[in-house]
């Protein structure tokens, strides 16, 4: 005869991400003790801490011929964002996204208990292939960053190091076309005043301010930056030179 009572039951579920016959179970365990039940739960892998503080964590990867698509997924420590079987686990929760286009199924949540912590599904990033485009991705070694590109042309080596770039530099946007007017031309502005203040002649003026605009953009614009391993070539350079044209690109971190 179950002891657990619906008021205890709902508590439990409030406080931990444990499945609800796992919480009866817990209860009728421990004599409807909320405390004992907790720790029951824990012990038995079943339950995390709702509030915990999930600072580590991996990027769920998956790439096939139709695109790709990354997931951030935040567990406690370490330990575990470096664990073999919870690196498999995002990998899946990824392929399942992309595949079928929907959140984390009954899988994924069984899994979670394994790691005896909080696991914490945070925002997916999917990028298909079409009209005519490829996506090209990197992924950072320790899994805390990567991203994609989406590109037209027959290059995806090159690509995937515009990729690498953006990972590296985590520009803003794509091209000085995409830098919003208003911003452009306050940069513009105040260099201007700049020069004036600095008593630069009114004549050169202009062509001093837009040589500081120019470096400035270099830091958020991709195709303006310096590529990360040549920074005698731009990134619009060498994608020109390997016949690419990038038309965006999405940054994941976590």
């Amino acid at each position: 005869m179950s002891i657990a009572t619906i008021e205890n039951i709902k508590q439990l579920r409030a406080q931990l991400d444990a499945p609800y016959q796992d919480c009866v179970k817990a209860l009728n365990a421990n004599q409807n003790d909320i405390k004992q039940a907790t720790q029951w739960l824990k012990d038995q892998g079943k339950a995390a801490n709702r509030d915990a503080q999930t600072d580590a964590g991996a990027i769920g990867f998956h790439t096939d011929e139709l695109g790709t698509t990354m997931v951030v997924v935040r567990c406690e420590t370490d330990f575990v964002a470096i664990n073999k079987d919870f690196i498999a686990m995002v990998d899946q929760l990824a392929k399942d996204i992309h595949d079928y286009k929907t959140n984390a199924g009954d899988g994924f949540r069984e899994s979670v208990w394994t790691f005896k912590e909080a696991i914490k599904i945070g925002d997916s990033f999917s990028e298909y292939v079409g009209d005519g485009t490829s996506v090209a991705s990197y992924m950072h070694h320790n899994r805390s960053r990567s991203a994609m590109v989406r590109y037209t042309g027959n290059n995806e080596e090159a690509a995937r190091k515009i990729a690498m770039q953006v990972c590296a530099m985590r520009p803003s946007c794509v091209s000085v076309d995409d830098v919003d007017a208003v911003k452009y031309t306050q940069m513009m502005d105040k260099a201007r005043q700049e020069a004036r203040d600095a008593g630069k002649p009114e004549a050169i003026v202009d062509k001093i301010a837009e040589g500081k605009v120019k470096s400035v953009l270099k830091e958020f614009v991709l195709l303006e930056q310096p590529m990360f391993d040549d920074a005698k070539s731009s990134v619009g350079q060498f994608a020109d030179k390997h016949g690419i044209r990038v038309i965006s690109f999405t940054y994941v971190t976590l």
